[in-house]
């Protein structure tokens, strides 16, 4: 991923391959979103009482740790945390795959939303908080 930029708008510059056009086209905000959605797998798959503050169906299909489930190739863990990235950000200007949460997913996750809500501020380091779901 490319680093910030001054200039937060999608037009790419002509004269960047096209092979790396997609990545120019993330707003600042799209990167924050990526970036703290891959550091929310880390924060799971790490912290034990984390892990449990998920939906308990979640926990049920993939476990830490696990060499099958470590990139969470769209499973459980990965909807959760797409719910999470919607709960805390705006929609990404390009949503692409993003899922669609129905009103019935929504009402089912809030309460595990609500639990890691309350845990994060205990193990967020550097400020962290606000940016991980305080």
């Amino acid at each position: 991923m490319n680093p910030f930029k001054k200039d937060d708008n999608m037009i790419a510059n002509p004269n960047i391959p096209t092979s790396y056009a997609d990545e120019y086209k993330m707003s600042n905000i799209d990167k924050a979103r990526v970036a703290l959605h891959e550091m929310r797998h880390k924060a799971y798959v790490e912290n034990p009482e984390l892990w449990k503050s998920q939906p308990e169906w979640v926990q049920d299909v993939e476990m830490p740790g696990t060499t099958e489930n470590i990139q969470f190739k769209g499973g459980a863990h990965e909807l959760y945390t797409r719910f999470l990235d919607q709960r805390y950000f705006p929609p990404m200007r390009d949503p692409g795959s993003e899922p669609y949460f129905d009103k019935i997913l929504k009402d089912l996750w809030e309460p595990s939303a609500k639990e890691y809500e309350r845990i994060v501020p205990r193990y967020a380091k550097g400020g962290l908080a606000g940016l991980l779901g305080e």
